[in-house]
């Protein structure tokens, strides 16, 4: 058995097989033949013959298609025992009607035998024809057969051959109707039928295989002995035309807008390739299309989206990504099974060769799955409308693209290459709109350019770069302008009892066509603060890794992204952690797992953001720093702005942001229901964002708390100072304020020493300059350093203590206290004001920030630097025992819930022993008692205090000795 294949130009594409065995030969049963990759047939370029007519089926036993449904000659070797004998016929062949979804299909008749040659075509690897011969009849037998195909059927030059009529004047053709003459044409426009690849480098080969009646098996081959002639090679490719056009609309001319959009390329096949004597039009190989800068992937379309994976395409293994070197458009032939969560969009694919539109779907590949490169793989699978009955015969086109995704830009470059040498009029792609669209309109008006170069099959024909032009019109910014920046910002506590624990919730919006947010600042109210103590922060090295404990963490969130009315949402977790670097006590990190976004495997995204305490007012100020992205490869990504504007060239399009701190006991809210603070500053969060283009916005949403009268404000003040001073020491002084958990916080103190207890002048002297304080407080000099503080809060695990300065603010008569406490990186400044009237000191807390504070002990010892001196007489050589009873200090505490108490605080006096004590109270009491007797007689009276003073004055120096 033998093959012979050569073309001609009169009758285009012909098939010779014979025969030649000497003695009884096996009948063949199946042949295939497989006709090579781009030379295709056109079924519509004569009629169709029924299976009637034909006679395969039982209402007709006779072969009666019309003449003009032939599109060629057999000629066949024969051998019919017993009625011809070995005979050569040349009979039509006939272009029968195919079965669906089948693209051609041929036969001939040999005494009354059909010979039917149903074609196929090769489904995911060159998309040529296979043509089969399937259950040969035995009734004869065919030894041989020279299958001539015309290259357009309607020519007249094959009116002399056409049909039964023409071929042997019909000679064993029995027939009720008589025939038309012979050469009669109906065929005023022919169209072709057989055309020719347009690529000239792959010479025309082919190979047959099958099997007999008798078992054997011929397996496929295409060299000698089998090939009796080399493979033809085309000649002319660089002379074909190539005239592709492009569209590229989008279905809404609004700007910022998800929308589906239509992508069509276009060939003129009825001008070139379908009209006879023409050159056809090349075949498309490689295709890339650029869409505009602007038109971006839609964060939204990942929203219920899937993906087909290659064993759901068939997509057959190859080592190269797609077009990289190497890769081939491999598919199983069978259909695909891609979920319908997968699909993009539609698709439709007008050819000549079918009569009817191939449609389709374009599914979205697995992500970063062999053979496919990142970020996104395309599969394109489409078939005629035509029901399939026969997996075998199916018209079925699968073929494998990418889409490419700046990630500077987003800009989106989509590939598809090594396409099949098939011709076609129209191929349209429809994208998806409404939620499931996966691009978006540009956010500026004016024209957009799309371009595509389409690279064609034949060498030396040039690559053609054609674009097309869409509008924005509305809901749109003037190119040249900056796009508008309007973010919303809402917080506050879901619970307003003043100084109760609550949610605290913060909610972020950002509108569709905005400046992409960059930057956010936040700050707290004052009194709005969380106990710190109570949670364990998370170290930083694990923060970044994402793997803080829950003993660190205090919230919630939900980050939305995405255009258009159905954005992504992903929940996320909000942990406390270490100090973020100077000036940063705490920081705030937000875990966000995008491992599941859709089909997509974006990473871990970790937000974290500072944690800053103003000294003055111990507010927190919250402030995005970075956000890092960790990808499942073990790389980590930090886009360089706190809010990422995109992500692996995907904009972020962030829409919404939720986050809640809602640890029990955490967040607490101020004291004060008046609506300002103790310094007259309103108490709401007030916020600043800041945008990609420059945009800026500030925000301040009042912080309202209720219920300020149900607490209860019962702080507790003592006071202890040295009773034993001296000249270079003064004296000591310490005051103690306690407060229960749960009230009011203290907001004013006010103190008036009493008159024995004077500031001290060489002190107030030392006090340190307000530009050298404000620089650095350790820079001032020692002199200026009167004592200590330490403040226990539940707010922080350890107390808060530092220094106490005196501190000169130029045009104040005296200077102020100024203490600055630190603990766990934060440090909180107390400004007392200090005056001194008649030689009498007054100090006042008057911005006291609304913190619980468990206990305030502040400390000014007796030293060189001391702040206060006793104010006795010379005499008693800077002692203050004597007079206890006049150390009573007139006090003032206001809460920040605006209760007050008022009461006088009894200085305790330290240092003053109990015998002494004892002796100087009976002096006092004798001399008390003598100027109560004698206070008519001055001379008496003196007398009797004389014989005091001798008598306690013994009685102390013996106590000195005992």
């Amino acid at each position: 058995l033998t093959t012979t294949f050569y073309l001609n130009q009169t009758y285009g594409f012909q098939k010779e097989f014979k025969k030649i065995v000497p003695q009884a030969p096996a009948l063949q049963k199946n042949l295939s033949f497989r006709i090579p990759a781009g030379v295709l047939g056109n079924p519509d370029a004569t009629p169709q013959c029924s299976d009637v007519a034909f006679g395969i089926v039982e209402e007709n036993s006779v072969n009666g298609c019309p003449d003009n449904t032939a599109l060629g000659v057999a000629t066949v070797t024969f051998n019919e025992p017993s009625n011809f004998g070995l005979q050569t016929w040349s009979v039509p062949l006939f272009n029968l009607a195919p079965s669906p979804g089948e693209p051609a299909k041929f036969g001939f008749e040999i005494v009354h035998v059909p010979v039917v040659l149903d074609t196929s075509l090769r489904t995911g690897e060159d998309y040529g024809v296979t043509v089969s011969v399937k259950e040969t009849s035995q009734a004869v037998q065919v030894l041989g057969a020279q299958v001539t195909l015309w290259g357009t059927p309607g020519d007249p030059s094959h009116d002399e051959v056409r049909g039964w009529n023409c071929i042997g004047s019909g000679h064993y053709v029995e027939l009720d109707k008589p025939r038309p003459a012979c050469g009669k044409g109906e065929f005023p426009t022919p169209t072709p039928f057989l055309i020719l690849p347009t690529s000239c480098e792959t010479p025309l080969a082919t190979d047959i295989s099958g099997n007999a009646w008798s078992g054997e098996v011929l397996a496929a081959k295409n060299e000698p002995p089998y090939a009796q002639e080399p493979p033809v090679k085309l000649t002319g490719c660089a002379n074909l035309p190539f005239n592709p056009s492009l569209s590229v609309a989008p279905d809404t001319s609004a700007g910022s807008t998800p929308s589906g959009m239509t992508v069509e390329v276009s060939l003129p096949q009825q001008e070139t390739t379908m009209k006879p004597g023409a050159l056809g039009e090349a075949d498309i190989k490689d295709t890339t299309l650029t869409l505009p800068e602007g038109v971006q992937a839609s964060a939204g379309a990942a929203n219920g989206l899937g993906a087909c994976g290659t064993g759901e395409s068939g997509l057959l293994g190859g080592e190269g990504a797609p077009f990289t070197e190497g890769f081939a458009q491999q598919f199983t032939p069978t259909v695909a099974s891609c979920p319908d969560a997968a699909k993009i969009g539609t698709v439709e694919i007008e050819t000549p060769l079918l009569p009817h539109t191939l449609t389709g779907s374009l599914y979205l590949g697995t992500q970063n799955t062999d053979p496919f490169a990142p970020p996104l793989g395309l599969y394109l699978i489409a078939t005629e409308e035509e029901p399939v009955h026969h997996e075998w015969s199916k018209v079925l086109i699968k073929l494998a693209g990418e889409i490419m995704i700046d990630p500077n830009t987003g800009q989106l470059v989509s590939k598809f290459k090594d396409t099949p040498q098939a011709p076609f009029e129209h191929l349209r792609i429809h994208l998806f709109g409404g939620s499931r669209a996966s691009q978006a309109t540009p956010a500026r008006c004016g024209p957009h350019i799309s371009a595509a170069t389409l690279v064609p099959w034949p060498e030396g024909v040039e690559a053609t770069t054609t674009s097309s032009t869409f509008q924005t019109t509305t809901a749109c910014t003037p190119v040249g302008s900056a796009l508008p920046f309007a973010p919303s910002f809402q917080g506050g506590a879901t619970n307003t009892q003043a100084g109760g624990f609550t949610p605290f919730v913060i909610t972020l919006g950002h509108p569709d066509g905005n400046q992409a947010l960059t930057g956010l600042s936040m700050h707290l109210p004052e009194g709005a603060a969380a106990m710190l103590a109570s949670v364990t922060p998370c170290p930083v090295a694990l923060a970044d890794v994402g793997q803080c404990p829950a003993s660190s963490l205090i919230g919630h969130s939900t980050t939305s992204s995405g255009l258009g009315g159905s954005p992504v949402n992903l929940p996320g977790e909000a942990f406390l952690t270490e100090s973020l670097g100077p000036g940063i006590p705490f920081g705030v990190s937000l875990k966000t797992v995008a491992t599941h976004v859709g089909p997509f495997n974006i990473g871990t995204i970790i937000a974290n953001s500072a944690i800053r305490v103003d000294k003055e007012t111990a507010a927190a100020t919250i402030t995005a720093l970075e956000t890092r992205i960790l990808e499942s490869n073990g790389h980590t990504t930090i886009p360089g702005t706190p809010f990422p504007t995109m992500i692996k060239g995907v904009p972020v399009q962030l829409k919404q942001v939720i986050v809640s701190v809602d640890r029990p006991n955490f967040e607490f809210n101020p004291t004060t229901c008046s609506g300002q603070s103790i310094r007259g500053a309103p108490i709401a969060i007030s916020d600043t964002l800041s945008g990609a283009e420059g945009g800026s916005v500030t925000h301040a949403t009042p912080y309202a708390v209720t219920g300020c009268g149900s607490l209860n404000f019962t702080p507790k003040l003592t006071a202890k100072a040295g009773g034993a001073g001296s000249k270079l020491g003064g004296t000591s002084f310490t005051v103690v304020v306690e407060a229960a958990r749960g009230q009011a916080n203290i907001a004013k103190t006010f103190l008036q020493l009493p008159i024995r207890l004077p500031s001290r002048l060489s002190t107030i002297q030392q006090a340190c300059r307000v530009e050298v304080f404000e620089k650095n407080p350790a820079s001032c000099d020692e002199g200026s350093n009167i004592g200590f503080a330490v403040a226990k809060t539940p707010v922080l695990k350890k107390p808060l203590s530092g220094p106490a300065y005196l501190v000169s603010h130029g045009n104040a008569s005296f200077p102020d206290v100024e203490f600055v406490l630190q603990s766990e990186g934060v440090e909180v400044l107390l400004d007392g004001k200090t005056d001194i009237k008649k030689g009498i000191t007054y100090s006042r807390f008057e911005t006291v920030p609304d913190a619980p504070v468990e206990r305030f002990e502040t400390v000014l010892p007796a030293g060189p630097h001391s702040a206060l001196t006793a104010n006795v007489p010379e005499s008693e050589q800077f002692n203050l025992c004597k007079h206890a009873s006049e150390m009573l200090m007139p006090t003032e505490i206001t809460g920040q819930n605006g209760d007050v108490i008022r009461q006088t605080t009894t200085i305790e006096l330290t240092g003053c022993g109990a015998v002494k004590n004892f002796k100087e109270t009976a002096l006092q009491k004798a001399l008390k008692a003598c100027k109560k007797k004698y206070a008519h007689n001055k001379k008496k009276r003196a007398s009797c205090e004389r014989a005091a003073r001798k008598k306690y004055a013994k009685h102390k120096t013996s106590t000195k000795k005992k």
